[in-house]
């Protein structure tokens, strides 16, 4: 089989190109499943906020403790 370097200059540049384009559409599914997965815990995290003021539930000490010296 005869093959000049043409040839295979072309096929690898071919297979250069199909790698690339393979690497970008890999790369565009990993950030839109990335982005999903933030949107989806931003909307678990939104839901346990509680609506009530919770600076009501801190225990307030009514007297101050004596300062020893």
């Amino acid at each position: 089989v005869n093959v000049d370097d043409e040839d295979i200059a072309e096929k690898v540049e071919e297979y250069a190109a199909d790698r690339e384009e393979e690497t970008e559409n890999l790369s565009d599914e990993i950030s839109d499943i990335l982005n999903e997965s933030l949107d989806t815990d931003t909307e678990e995290v939104s839901e346990d906020v509680p609506t009530e003021d919770v600076s009501e539930e801190t225990p307030v000490a009514e007297e101050e403790a004596p300062i020893s010296r």
